[in-house]
């Protein structure tokens, strides 16, 4: 199942949901697991360019003097 598929299956649980409570506990988790996927993002980001450096730091380096 394709990812576009389950947000359209969740759409539809949600529309479905009547609570306040639970509407409000749903919207946490969701701002609670977009913040964890962003925070990811950069962190494998922050990786790539780490490694990056560590490889060509020397080459860099003898390419500035």
């Amino acid at each position: 199942m394709r990812v576009a598929e389950m947000k359209v299956i969740a759409m539809n649980q949600l529309v479905q949901l009547e609570s306040e409570k639970s509407v409000i506990a749903l919207l946490t988790y969701l701002e609670t697991l977009a913040k964890e996927e962003k925070d990811n993002r950069r962190e494998k980001i922050d990786n790539v360019f780490k490694e990056a450096v560590a490889e060509y730091g020397n080459v860099l380096k003898k390419l500035a003097e």
